[in-house]
Formats: structure tokens, C-alpha cells, sequence
């Protein structure tokens, strides 16, 4: 049989990686009590497998390296591995000590796909793959509902690019509908599905369920018709469809999901946290947040919130904003390690949204976990 052992400090993934790429049929789990509480979401995110655990001072070398060594001496004559990647360094330091006296292997998983084997410090490729789904479940908890790409169709995407050329060539027309619509409704929810807004004596709006347009001087400025047109319009939709599908041509993400909603851990019916865009980079989450308005400081701590909560230190945020959000939020997102990219500076387009992917690529994406 093949065992595993598995030190468990504050970082999940590297176990569930380790253990999907290698399949042991038996896990010994090695922890402290402050990570204990993490020994149950491994078991449910792996179920099927034997597991043993063993709770242990986790600044003891001497206490960690005799129960490692037991663990192996009882299963001499078996296959066993030791996952070097999480714990405390005391955990690491009594692991790797006995890997050159016993027959047991280690190795330490790289958040670059790549895991290094001992002994022998051999660099080889990682063959797991996971999934948003997964990773997220590494953090206990779950999703409650999210939106592919294709779910959408190609006319929501064309109406999301005729309406971001309208905001381009009516942007204070289009801060004044905002703005009304701010005004007059509490929410999205609370816009009729039938309605007309008067915005002035020369402009109004008037929608369906299928259908919107807006009017001025007797022109009609913006028609738009098909599924969703009014979340398109009002909701800032527009700008979520138009980010992601220059997204979705990045060659790094393996898997993208939008509009991804998050629900309470004690009562899963109900929504906590909803993620825009939500990119898997192969294991890592790269979380990215659109707004096509002004950008406020409590937007940047849900960013930061979001991102360690679900996707943990290995993962990375992206604000994608029209507009340059101000010196404050700027500061606030390099304090926090949000990057940003933004199209206009005032009126004036700096940055062509296609560029994104020269700011995706240049993120700084974590090489070890």
C-alpha cells in the first residue's frame, strides 16, 4: 500500500494537491491543535480514503520527528512519502530529517505546478489539475451559484459592447441615468420590468424585459434587445461581459467562472460574497472585480477580504475599473496587493482594454506556496 504523510499547517492546498497527484491509499495527517480544525476539510474533500491523525506540539521537533518515525517504521515494508510543503518549519525541519535514514521520500508541491522530489532535491511536473469548484471548498465553503462564459449568449455580449460605446460617447448622459436610477431604486431588484425614467424634459429611458432604449431630443441614442438587457443596463452587466471576454483569451486561466455568489456557511441559501470574475490559474485564484464607476474604499476591503477567505495567500486580486480610481484607493490597493488596470484618465482613454493582458501578465503570481 502507499501512505502519505501529511503536515498540516494553515495552508490546505498544498495537502489536497499532494495527495490528488499521488494518490496514497493511506493519509497520516500530522497536526497541531490550532490546525486540527482543518483535518475535516481534507476528509470531505477527499472522501474514500483511510485516514489516521496525530495531534502534536508543533514547535516540538523531538515529540513530531518520534511520531513520523513511528508512522514509518510501522510500514517498513510499504510505499511511503512525506509532504514537506505545509506545517510549521519545526514540523518541515523533523520531516526532513529522517528522510536520509529511513526508506521514506519527500517532496514539496510549488505553486508553479512543479513539485521538487527528496531525496535528490529532482524538479518535476505536477499532473493535477483543479477546479474553482475545488479550491474554494478547500477554505470550507461552498458556491452557490455561478455563471459560465457560455452561458451567455452573443447577443448579450455585442449589447454589452453597443452599450460601452454609448457610455463612451454619452458618459455624463450615462452618470445622469445612474444616478436616477440610484435615486429612484434601492437596488436592482426594485426596478419594475416594465418601465419608463424621465432623466430630463429631452431624455428619457424606457424598458422591458427584452428590450431598452434611451431617447433624447427625439432620438433614439441606445437600443438594445434580447435577454437581460435591463440587468445589462443598469446593473453594470455591460462592463462585466465586456472585461470578460478580453479575459477569456489569457492563455495562463484554465477555467473562468462570473457572477460567481457565495453563501453563508450556516445557512447555504442565502448569499454572503459575489465574485465578478473568478479565474483559475491552474490551482491558484486570481479574483478580479469590475467597476465602471467610482471606485470606493469599502470595494477594496471586500477585495481583500474575498480573496484570503476564498482563495488564501496564494492567490491574487485584479481591479478592473474604467476610470483611474483616485490616490487613496491606489495607496490602499498596493498596501493590499490589488492591482489594478483602468481605461480612462478623466475623459481621456490611457489604456485600450486589450492591454489587460500586458497587466496579467506581469501579475506577480506566488512561485511556492
Amino acid at each position: 500500500m502507499k501512505h502519505q504523510i501529511v503536515l498540516l499547517g494553515g495552508q490546505v492546498l498544498p495537502v489536497y494537491i499532494g495527495i490528488k497527484e499521488f494518490n496514497p491509499d493511506v493519509i497520516h495527517i500530522i497536526a497541531s491543535t490550532e490546525s486540527s480544525n482543518k483535518i475535516n476539510v481534507i476528509k470531505n474533500s477527499i472522501p474514500g480514503k483511510l485516514f489516521h491523525q496525530y495531534i502534536c506540539d508543533a514547535f516540538d521537533f523531538n515529540l513530531i520527528k518520534t511520531e513520523i518515525i513511528k508512522i514509518v517504521d510501522l510500514y517498513s515494508d510499504q510505499q511511503i512519502q512525506i509532504n514537506l510543503t505545509s506545517g510549521t518549519k519545526v514540523m518541515v525541519l523533523a520531516a526532513s530529517s529522517i528522510i536520509n535514514d529511513t526508506k521514506a521520500v519527500g517532496f514539496y508541491v510549488n505553486q508553479n505546478m512543479t513539485y521538487i522530489e527528496f531525496p535528490g532535491s529532482t524538479s518535476k511536473n505536477l499532473n493535477v489539475t483543479l477546479t474553482i469548484k475545488e479550491v474554494i471548498g478547500l477554505s470550507g465553503n461552498n458556491i452557490l451559484s455561478y455563471k459560465k462564459l457560455s452561458d451567455f449568449s452573443e447577443k448579450e455580449y455585442s449589447n454589452a459592447e453597443l452599450i460601452s460605446d454609448y457610455v463612451i460617447k454619452q458618459n455624463s448622459l450615462y452618470l445622469k441615468m445612474t444616478s436616477a436610477f440610484r435615486s429612484k431604486f434601492r437596488s436592482f431588484d426594485d426596478i419594475p420590468p416594465i418601465g419608463q425614467l424621465n432623466l430630463d424634459s429631452q431624455t428619457s429611458i424606457i424598458w422591458t424585459d427584452r428590450q431598452a432604449k434611451v431617447i433624447s431630443n427625439s432620438n433614439e441614442i441606445l437600443k438594445i434587445e434580447g435577454a437581460n438587457t435591463s440587468r445589462l443596463l443598469f446593473n453594470a452587466m455591460w462592463w462585466e461581459l465586456v472585461v470578460v471576454k478580453i479575459l477569456s483569451a489569457w492563455k495562463k486561466s484554465t477555467e473562468i467562472i462570473i457572477q460567481c455568489e457565495l453563501p453563508f456557511k450556516n445557512n447555504s441559501t442565502y448569499k454572503k460574497n459575489e465574485i465578478d470574475i473568478l479565474i483559475n490559474l491552474g490551482g491558484r485564484l486570481l479574483f478580479v472585480e469590475c467597476k465602471s464607476g467610482m471606485v470606493k474604499q469599502e470595494d477594496i476591503n471586500k477585495m481583500k477580504a474575498v480573496k484570503d477567505v476564498y482563495g488564501g495567500i496564494i492567490s491574487n486580486s485584479l481591479l478592473v475599473s474604467r476610470y483611474k480610481p483616485d490616490s487613496r484607493i491606489s495607496e490602499k490597493c498596493a498596501e493590499l496587493n490589488i492591482d489594478i488596470f483602468y481605461c480612462f484618465k478623466n475623459q481621456k482613454e490611457i489604456n485600450s482594454l486589450d492591454k489587460i493582458h500586458e497587466v496579467l501578465d506581469s501579475i506577480k503570481l506566488k512561485s511556492t506556496i
